[in-house]
Formats: C-alpha cells, sequence, structure tokens
C-alpha cells in the first residue's frame, strides 16, 4: 500500500468502525496497511498527531462550510460525529491538540457570533450529546437491551434539538450567544511594538481573532492591518502607556533591545518603571529565549556556543523576569519565551511548551502569536514565564 496521510485516516477508520477506537493502535494500524510500525512514523509523530488527523477529517464538512445558523451548525456538527463508531471520542481527544482546538473554536465563533465561552460550551454540549448518544447505541447493540431515554416519544434526535435549544437560548439570556457581536465580545488589546518582527505577528493574529487592537511603536507601519488603531508610542514612557491602557483587557509588550547598540538598561527600567505604575491590566512580555536553562539548570545565555550578538538581550530579559517575579502579587503578568531560533512564517497546525527549558529548536512568529494569544485568551500562565516552539 502506497503511504499517505489519506491512506492512513481511512485504514484508521476502518479499524475504528469495525472494532471500535480501544483498537486503533499504531502497531495494528502498521499491520493493517502492511507495514512495520516504524514506517508510520514517516507520516504521522504519534497517536495523538493521528487522533488529531482523524478528527478534523470527521469534522471536514463543519468546518469547510459552516451554516450561519447556530440551531444547523450544531445539526450538522453532530451528524459528522456520528458518522464514524467513536466518532465524538475520536474528536474529543484531536481537540486535546491546540491547532485543531483553535481552528473548530474560531468556526464555532463564527456561526455563533460570541467568545471563546460561548463557542466552547457550545462544543462541549454537542460532544457530551454526541458521546452519550454513540455509547447507549454501543450498549444496545451488545446487550439487546433498550436504554433508558426518558420520554418514550423521543429519539437521540429530538432530545439534542431540544438540548441545543436550551443551551443556545442560556447562552443568549447570559449575553454570551449569537445576540451579541464579534466586536462587542472580543478584548481590547494594547500592542507595545506591533509593527517589528514578532509584534506584527501578534497584532495580525490579534485582529485575526477579532479583537480590538491598538498597536503603539515608534513609527507607522509600512503595511499596516485592517482595523488596527496605530498610534506613535515609546515603552519608556510609561505615563502616555498607562493612559493607553487604563480601559484594556491586556497589554502586550514585544520591545527587543536596540542590537546596533546593544544598550539595555533603558528597556529594562522601563519595564521597572511599568511594574511601579501598578497596572490593572493583564501584561504579556515577549521575552528572550537565552533565560531559559538546559538540564543541568545553566542558563542558555551562560552556555559557550551561545551566539555573542544576542548575549546583550537575553541578559536584560533575565533582568526584566526577575523584576516581574518580584512585582505585587496583584500584578497579572505572563512572559512568552520563543525557541532558540525564530523567523517569520505561518503559524504550524500545533506548538509545543514548556517552562523553564526551551520547547523546540525553531518556532515561527506565525506560531508564536498562535501560542502568545492562546494564553491570552484563556490564561494558563499567570504571573509565570513559558516558551514556545514548532512541532519537531
Amino acid at each position: 500500500m502506497h503511504l499517505h496521510r489519506e491512506a492512513l485516516i481511512t485504514a484508521s477508520l476502518d479499524i475504528v468502525d469495525r472494532y471500535g477506537l480501544a483498537d486503533l493502535s499504531m502497531r495494528r494500524l502498521a499491520r493493517h496497511v502492511e507495514v512495520t510500525p516504524g514506517a508510520l512514523y514517516w507520516h504521522v509523530e504519534s497517536k495523538q498527531h493521528l487522533l488529531e488527523m482523524i478528527a478534523r477529517h470527521i469534522l471536514g464538512p463543519a468546518l469547510a462550510t459552516a451554516p450561519t445558523d447556530p440551531m444547523a451548525y450544531a445539526e450538522l456538527m453532530r451528524s459528522c460525529l456520528l458518522r464514524h463508531r467513536d466518532g465524538a471520542e475520536i474528536v474529543t481527544a484531536g481537540l486535546s491538540m491546540p491547532g485543531l482546538h483553535r481552528e473548530v473554536l474560531d468556526a464555532s465563533r463564527r456561526v455563533l457570533g460570541g467568545d471563546a465561552i460561548t463557542a466552547q460550551t457550545f462544543l462541549a454540549f454537542v460532544l457530551g450529546s454526541a458521546t452519550l448518544e454513540q455509547a447507549q447505541r454501543q450498549l444496545r447493540e451488545v446487550t439487546g437491551q433498550p436504554t433508558e431515554e426518558g420520554n418514550p416519544g423521543y429519539g437521540a434526535g429530538e432530545y439534542f434539538s431540544q438540548g441545543i435549544a436550551a443551551v443556545l437560548s442560556g447562552l443568549r439570556e447570559a449575553s454570551l450567544s449569537p445576540t451579541i457581536s464579534l466586536g462587542d465580545s472580543m478584548s481590547r488589546i494594547v500592542i507595545m511594538g506591533a509593527t517589528g518582527m514578532v509584534g506584527s505577528a501578534i497584532t495580525a493574529e490579534a485582529r485575526r481573532r477579532g479583537h480590538a487592537v491598538t498597536g503603539l511603536s515608534r513609527r507607522r507601519p509600512t503595511e499596516p492591518i485592517e482595523g488596527v488603531d496605530y498610534r506613535e508610542g515609546a515603552i519608556g514612557a510609561t505615563a502616555a502607556l498607562m493612559e493607553a491602557t487604563h480601559d484594556a483587557d491586556a497589554l502586550v509588550i514585544a520591545v527587543p533591545i536596540d542590537r546596533q547598540t546593544g544598550e539595555s538598561d533603558s528597556i529594562v527600567e522601563a519595564h521597572r518603571q511599568l511594574i511601579a505604575a501598578a497596572p490593572r491590566t493583564r501584561v504579556i512580555v515577549v521575552g528572550g529565549a537565552g533565560g531559559l536553562s538546559i538540564e543541568d539548570g545553566t542558563l542558555l545565555v551562560d552556555t559557550p556556543d551561545f551566539p555573542q550578538e544576542y548575549e546583550a538581550e537575553s541578559r536584560a530579559f533575565v533582568r526584566i523576569l526577575a523584576l516581574y517575579r518580584q512585582a505585587p502579587e496583584d500584578l497579572d503578568w505572563t512572559m512568552v519565551a520563543p525557541s532558540p531560533e525564530i523567523a517569520p512564517g505561518p503559524a504550524s497546525a500545533s506548538y509545543r511548551l514548556s517552562t523553564e527549558h526551551p520547547a523546540g529548536a525553531f518556532v515561527s512568529t506565525g506560531t508564536f502569536a498562535v501560542a502568545l494569544l492562546d494564553e491570552l485568551d484563556n490564561p494558563r500562565h499567570r504571573r509565570a514565564r513559558f516558551s514556545v516552539a514548532d512541532p519537531e
């Protein structure tokens, strides 16, 4: 058999439809397609990545041509999940991967017109309902006995329709639903350094998600991003920065040191002054990889092969991280560090995270921006630093 991803998805679903998800293993799949298990890893990194591929295939119709009506979209998603045995369980497992989770959330938000909480609540009901429906169906197949359905005049489809209608109604009552516009529900973000290599990628991703963005920088962009309110600003102008962020939900700082001069004291002092000003909004700082450590605890910047041209900046961000770690408890901050190598490029389908050590060797600006906005939308690293890498 000529191996390619589509063939692996087809073979995997054949195993699942015949025997169930519990019987799908990399070894079983290798036997099914008549190759050695090692050959599979040329096409898929792990079983979790395989499940992500299958889940994206199952959800294909809902991701490609989503209806504009929330009820119709829910019914379409349900039909996708029920098309294959254990389909809901496969998709639930696949959604643990950040790339697919983000893609499905974005599709749901476009239909529902709400924020991430709206989409997550919607998905939780659709997935949970379909999982229960498939489990009950399998129980009937094994035992031959009907399961408890409640009202004998109702089938699973009727229960689903009434349930999702109640969920959507509840979201409307909570002002989290399709009755509000994307602009009303998105965050207001100020991005300091919005025209730089990393800052522009963060700005583009924030606008792609529908956030209201104010971009501050020393100069206007040559290719402005539509919908961004660009203004002149400097990280050292603390009073002006506080004024710009007084009604914002988050301040993202993507400002490196001046690599031409290597002068770093001014940016360290700018962060010190910002912390002293006690901003009430969340602060997310783009840090440096040099402050991460290798396995024995040595900082990358202290290793023999660390590039000299990045040493001053790395040591500056080691000092800046120390300032935030010593900041008052009510300062809500996060530092996001790239991999040792970062370069312009689109976002990958997923990413890797780490805390004290590099998550990998390389990260594109697109992937970095996605990870930072994921943290902004769903905080998991408050008052902490983490690093991001493309999957290897």
